[in-house]
């Protein structure tokens, strides 16, 4: 496909980007994408599933509702976007670039997000169960009633980021970095804190039943009675 005109429809277009990903040259679809930047795509419910999209561009596109499940899409674009209600499970999303995409109620079940950047995203209701998430950067999104339940979240960075009825059920966030960050009805039971650093945060009603919770720092953070008495 080397340009688009007005009778190249969105079909026409997803359908090259499959070709391009079941032959291994996503270079291909990139630099027809880089060139063809202002058309604005929509490739909502569609399937995605078990292809090799490493490093594909698929900023600005519409992808509310699609299945990338098994899916190579390590350091892909997809920031500015839509990808709400997707599944996006058991795939490789190392060193991905998410920022400002809405990812609202979408699966990221036992997949593979180190070194990720989620930079001021909408992660609410999203699925990160089982999850690798290495020194992946949650700062400034909001996690609110997301599931990280067995994830492991180390190194990770979530400052200034937003949890609310969020679920750290034995998580593993070893040294991570929540600094600053709004914190409330969140359960971290049985989750090992070792290391984190939750300096200047706001935690209300907040669990940290059977967490471990050692060389955590908590300075100039807001702690309820009751969290207190956990942490210290």
């Amino acid at each position: 496909m080397k340009s688009t005109n007005t009778t190249t429809t969105t079909e026409e277009i997803y359908n090259f980007l499959i070709e391009c990903a079941n032959s291994c040259n996503i270079r291909k679809w990139n630099e027809w994408r880089d060139a063809n930047m202002r058309i604005g795509l929509n490739f909502s419910r569609k399937n995605f599933t078990n292809l090799y999209l490493e490093g594909a561009n698929l900023v600005e596109i519409k992808l509310d509702g699609v299945n990338f499940s098994g899916s190579n899409l390590q350091a892909v674009k997809l920031y500015n976007s839509s990808v709400t209600g997707a599944i996006l499970s058991n795939a490789n999303l190392k060193e991905g670039q998410f920022a400002h995409t809405n990812f609202s109620n979408t699966s990221f079940r036992n997949s593979d997000l180190s070194r990720a950047k989620f930079f001021e995203a909408n992660l609410v209701n999203a699925d990160f169960s089982s999850a690798k998430l290495h020194e992946t950067n949650l700062a400034k999104s909001d996690l609110s009633k997301s599931n990280f339940y067995l994830a492991d979240l180390t190194k990770a960075q979530l400052g200034k980021s937003k949890m609310f009825q969020t679920n750290f059920n034995s998580a593993n966030l070893y040294k991570a970095d929540i600094r600053e960050a709004s914190i409330s009805d969140v359960t971290f039971a049985n989750s090992n804190m070792k290391g984190v650093v939750l300096c200047k945060s706001s935690v209300q009603d907040t669990d940290f039943f059977n967490a471990n919770l050692s060389d955590m720092n908590t300075t100039d953070t807001c702690l309820s009675d009751r969290e207190l008495s956990k942490i210290n």
